[in-house]
């Protein structure tokens, strides 16, 4: 029999982590998912390489500028 790793992510899986990719707050997907504890989503909700890159290139852009107060 063939080990989960070595067969590939569940739909679960894909789902959880597609969600998370697309900026889904772990809590939701915890109850999308119907996982009891917010450990379990984390387990299942990967990011893929680019994801993660794209976060960190966030940080790189600049900060948005607070508005003038109308007055």
């Amino acid at each position: 029999m063939e080990s989960a790793a070595r067969r590939g992510p569940s739909t679960g899986t894909t789902y959880s982590s597609h969600l998370a990719m697309r900026g889904a707050a772990l809590q939701v997907i915890q109850e999308l998912m119907g996982h009891a504890t917010i450990e379990m989503t984390m387990r299942h909700a990967h990011l893929s390489p680019e994801a993660r890159e794209s976060a960190v290139r966030e940080l790189d852009r600049p900060s948005p500028q607070p508005r003038a107060a109308l007055g």
